[in-house]
């Protein structure tokens, strides 16, 4: 699959943790798929969460949104 970039990346905050959002998409299977990838560093570590859906899925992209809106930073 090759992914395209299709905006420009994204700065979120989530619980007072700075990190940014990537998202892509590519055909498959007659379908338009999407990635989102956030990313966030604390310290010397980086974490990334990715996802992947339909484009028309609105529920998957809305719980995936969710999810990382709900990371507690320890």
């Amino acid at each position: 699959m090759k992914w395209k970039s299709i905006a420009d990346p994204e700065e979120i905050d989530v619980n007072g943790t700075t990190g940014d959002r990537f998202i892509y998409e590519a055909p498959s299977q007659g379908k338009e798929m999407t990635k989102e990838v956030v990313t966030f560093r604390r310290g010397k570590r980086v974490y990334s969460f990715v996802g992947l859906f339909f484009s028309s899925d609105d529920k998957a992209r809305e719980q995936l949104r969710r999810a990382i809106g709900s990371i507690l930073w320890r």
